[in-house]
């Protein structure tokens, strides 16, 4: 188990602190139903016809919650987020990287293994990985003494694969080089640069889950056959975006602003069919043409 440096506390509890995936996933066999044996005849012999009580207290059959590349995972820490499993980023960091370092960081971990350096604070909404942005639409999660993950975004962050095995409740995650690409050869110059300027300009004032919406809705359209297929051309489609028409889409973005186009651009998505957006309450073409499926802060979206 790979010791979590310059924490005050282990993030690997022991005795009745320990949680198993075993445990949440596969519930114990209740061991009083399981004792509850039949009437004997008076001599403590069970009687011909009866069945031999060993034939039904067998225990049930138990899977492995994660493997890698086959071999299972000693997994301390699970927990579930709506439909998001997290696992600890020590047990994670343990099986794919044993050489690798789990920091604490006095609000988060930092992880180094060679290959990877991933930082993730806690209640943040995302993680930077060599440069890229993760979306945790969760949030980073504390437990215990655990900083927790969503297993997807780990996945994600060391290049690998993940397969759920519904017959026995597994996740199998098979390893491939040992961390993504870095951002600085991952995002294209052109398109983190138009990205964020239209964030910013469109909603720099708005929470980062609205700054994510206004990128979902540029990259939405430039999957549409109904608009220009690049993001320069969305943005400066005639009539379009106010921004491109009056200057302020040149405006330095905001750091923030920045980080919400590279999440867009590494797949976060909080409206994944939405065309349009406008100002809440804005007797717009929009808003009368159109159906309403979300507002996020003081926009509203439609598709």
């Amino acid at each position: 188990m790979i010791p979590l440096v310059g924490a005050a506390n282990d993030e690997v509890a022991s005795g009745s602190d320990v949680i198993t995936a075993v445990e949440e996933t596969f519930p114990a066999t209740d061991s009083a139903a399981a004792m509850d044996l039949p009437e004997t005849d008076g001599t403590g012999e069970l009687p011909l016809d009866g069945e031999d009580p060993a034939q039904d207290s067998a225990e049930p059959e138990q899977h492995p919650f994660l493997t890698v590349d086959g071999v299972p995972v000693d997994v301390h820490y699970t927990m579930y987020e709506g439909e998001t499993t997290y696992v600890s980023v020590v047990d994670f960091v343990s099986a794919m990287a044993p050489t690798g370092t789990v920091t604490w960081t006095g609000n988060g971990v930092e992880v180094e293994t060679g290959l990877l350096t991933l930082r993730a604070e806690i209640g943040q909404k995302y993680v930077e990985a060599n440069g890229r942005y993760l979306y945790v639409e969760d949030g980073v999660l504390l437990y215990e003494d655990a900083t927790m993950l969503p297993v997807s975004v780990l996945v994600k962050a060391f290049d690998a694969t993940l397969v759920w095995d519904v017959e026995t409740a597994t996740i199998d995650i098979f390893s491939g080089c040992g961390a993504l690409e870095p951002g600085n050869s991952y995002y294209e110059e052109d398109a983190l640069y138009w990205l964020s300027h239209i964030i910013h300009a469109e909603s720099g004032n708005q929470p980062l889950s609205g700054k994510i919406a206004v990128g979902n809705v540029i990259m939405n359209r430039v999957e549409s056959p109904l608009f220009p297929n690049t993001i320069y051309g969305v943005i400066f489609q005639r009539n379009q975006f106010s921004p491109a028409a009056s200057g302020s889409i040149y405006r330095d973005p905001s750091e923030e602003s920045v980080i919400a186009a590279k999440l867009v651009l590494d797949g976060a998505e909080v409206m994944d069919d939405a065309l349009y957006f406008n100002r809440v309450g804005l007797n717009c073409w929009a808003a009368r043409n159109k159906t309403l499926v979300a507002t996020i802060g003081d926009h509203s979206f439609y598709v």
